[in-house]
């Protein structure tokens, strides 16, 4: 198994965290975590744990998929093409769901 790159995962965070326009230090309060360990995970010099991706997840109203995605992938050869397509879904933000979702009640 390959390790996790947490360089990029902590710069998903980051961004997550600026899409729903926060600063460090209200999502550290909000997480109940010091500023600096938060600014440590989003440069990828700390690991959080599943329960900080969960938190972080809750509370910037995204899937966990958001920042792990690219680090971890399930193969398999019967994939679904609606598998697929709520794989793709997953990845967009709210804005972007509900767009997708307005073309397709056109059809």
């Amino acid at each position: 198994m390959e390790k996790l790159n947490f360089v990029k995962i902590g710069a998903k965070i980051r961004q997550c965290r600026i899409n729903a326009g926060m600063t460090q230090e209200q999502l550290s309060e909000k997480l109940d975590v010091n500023q600096s360990h938060l600014s440590n995970i989003e440069c990828g010099r700390a690991h959080p744990s599943l329960t900080m991706l969960m938190n972080l997840a809750n509370i910037l109203r995204c899937n966990i998929d958001a920042f792990l995605d690219e680090e971890y992938h399930y193969s398999d050869s019967a994939e679904t093409l609606n598998d697929k397509v709520i794989r793709e879904l997953k990845r967009l933000d709210d804005p972007r769901k509900e767009q997708i979702l307005r073309i397709m009640q056109t059809f």
